[in-house]
């Protein structure tokens, strides 16, 4: 699943905000938000607008890491 928000780094200023895109990999959409909200409270990162976007892009069962873009 693709999890969009926009936020910014800890020590960055706000107009550094951008739209970041997380990967998590499970098809379940609310273990999708859950995984980012868990991220984005360990890594610091400043999110500025609620989960924008949760798409399954994932459909031939690949297997994907949780990371951020």
């Amino acid at each position: 699943m693709n999890i969009y928000f926009k936020g910014y780094w800890n020590k960055q200023p706000c107009s550094e905000s951008k739209l970041h895109k997380m990967i998590a990999d499970t098809d379940n959409h609310q273990e999708a938000i859950m995984l980012t909200q868990s991220w984005i409270e360990e890594e610091k990162h400043n999110i500025l607008s609620p989960i924008l976007c949760v798409t399954n892009d994932n459909k031939e069962g690949n297997k994907v890491a949780n990371e951020a873009a």
